[in-house]
């Protein structure tokens, strides 16, 4: 006898999923409780209000504000928002405020309940970019840091080294009144190689600039360790070290 793998997979998406009726000041609300995880392996709640014209489905903010909490930020990110918005219209549902949500009405509700919930499982997989995806959305994150807080800068700038070779640093600060000119390399995805070639770099042309030139390097400590020996690495052969998680510090340097 074959397996009828569609009902047993209704039976157990109907034997898990949960509903409970409450007030809030906006109305009343469906809470239902699905089977499906997310990240933390909590499992994924949806809001329903009857409204005159259907039924509201919502996160009630809860995907974007977590992964916010988690360190990526996607409301401030033009590239994250971006992919949101495709993540997002694949599954035919919208943004409101930070909330994922969908109208629907009694005929199509399942299918638009299915569809909230397998956009908020794959709005939530945005917390693993792949790894060209997370490096262009912090070098992203880095120039709006530099942007909000009127830090000048020149954008991937190229510089020629004593090798003849040329190096391009993400982010090129003028000299001002107060400091000298400025270089700034960032790195994603910290390793002892990446180390080695920033500092081949500026070791190239150092030489080459004005007397008292230094160099930046913005690395990228959101969700990983950076081994104390790399930030050493970069102090010993006078680099400045940069964390991301403490970037407001270096707001007074970098700008004035």
């Amino acid at each position: 006898m074959e397996t009828d793998f569609t009902e047993l997979y209704l039976k157990w998406l109907k034997e898990n999923l949960k509903s409970t009726d409450f007030h809030t000041e906006l109305g009343e609300f469906t809470q239902i409780s699905t089977p499906f995880l997310d990240r933390h392996n909590d499992h994924l709640q949806l809001f329903v209000q009857q409204q005159e014209q259907g039924l509201y489905l919502t996160d009630g903010g809860y995907t974007i504000n977590d992964l916010d909490m988690c360190g990526c930020d996607v409301m401030s990110s033009p590239k994250r928002k971006n992919i949101l918005s495709e993540i997002l219209n694949g599954f035919g549902v919208r943004l409101n405020g930070e909330e994922i949500c969908v109208n629907a009405n009694r005929l199509n509700f399942p299918q638009k309940k299915h569809a909230l919930l397998q956009a908020m499982l794959s709005v939530n997989d945005m917390f693993f970019l792949s790894r060209s995806q997370v490096t262009n959305v912090f070098l992203e994150d880095v120039q709006l840091f530099f942007d909000t807080n009127y830090i000048p800068y020149v954008a991937n700038a190229q510089f020629h080294g004593s090798s003849g070779l040329s190096h391009t640093f993400e982010f090129a600060l003028p000299a001002t009144k107060n400091r000298p000119e400025r270089f700034v390399k960032t790195i994603n995805d910290v390793s002892r190689e990446k180390i080695d070639s920033v500092l081949f770099c500026w070791g190239d042309i150092k030489d080459l600039r004005k007397p008292g030139a230094r160099l930046y390097v913005m690395m990228n400590d959101s969700d990983k360790r950076i081994r104390p020996d790399l930030v050493n690495a970069l102090t010993i052969y006078g680099a400045n070290p940069l964390v991301w998680t403490r970037r407001n510090e270096y707001v007074e340097d970098l700008a004035s």
